[in-house]
């Protein structure tokens, strides 16, 4: 609704209704695991922000207040702003929304899961999910497709690990995988590389989330979409 988390009109949390959020979600999914539901699972969304970077509304006002929430495992406010983890994928703009969007008139933004400001973000949330007393999480738009310095940096580590210096000159026609970037439609090997490296850094998110959830609850999992 136009009220609730992800609507037009959200409101900022102070610490203590947190923690009585945290205290009413932990007695709701412990009554639920009395009543015999084997498992009890929130949704996260691994990529999505609703808000205004400019006038600092809806997620930009609690990043502006992040030091607030300390508590719950989200440290000292990060140097970057958030709005710069956005992902730059060729072509894709910033959805300013229009009056049929739930969420008008705050923009929606795309993050990028390699960025290492908004991974924090996403584990720290894990942690107080698992905190909460939840047996995993449902993580939706599983899709990265990126180019940011981030995204280049982990995909020349991962072509570094992934080929030999032989198989890499064969296959790019170079060794050196400074020299190498991520491909696009019609670069051969190059391409089907970076479409590799999406699948292969979206399933190294899930884990990082699993792990996280797993330092409280050991058999903490995530389901994908």
């Amino acid at each position: 609704t136009k009220e609730g988390y992800s609507g037009n009109k959200p409101r900022l949390l102070s610490a203590a209704e947190v923690g009585a959020k945290i205290n009413e979600l932990q007695q709701y999914v412990a009554d639920l695991h009395r009543a015999g539901v084997d498992w009890v699972i929130p949704y996260i969304n691994n990529k999505a922000v609703i808000g205004d970077h400019l006038n600092r509304t809806g997620f930009f006002e609690f990043f502006d207040h992040w030091e607030r929430f300390a508590e719950f495992g989200f440290g000292p406010r990060p140097a970057e702003d958030m709005a710069l983890a956005q992902t730059i994928y060729p072509f894709r703009r910033m959805n300013y929304g229009n009056k049929q969007h739930h969420f008008y008139p705050l923009r929606l933004y795309q993050m990028c899961g390699n960025n290492p400001t908004w991974r924090r973000y996403l584990l720290a949330v894990t942690a107080n999910i698992a905190r909460c007393g939840y047996d995993g999480t449902f993580v939706d738009e599983m899709d990265l497709r990126d180019y940011c310095p981030h995204d280049q940096a982990k995909f020349r580590a991962y072509l570094a690990q992934k080929y030999t210096d032989a198989e890499r000159r064969r296959r790019f026609g170079r060794a050196d995988v400074e020299s190498l970037g991520m491909g696009y439609p019609g670069d051969g090997a190059l391409w089907y590389d970076t479409q590799a490296f999406w699948s292969w850094t979206n399933a190294d998110l899930l884990r990082a989330i699993r792990d996280e959830g797993r330092k409280r609850n050991p058999n903490f999992f995530v389901i994908p979409n």
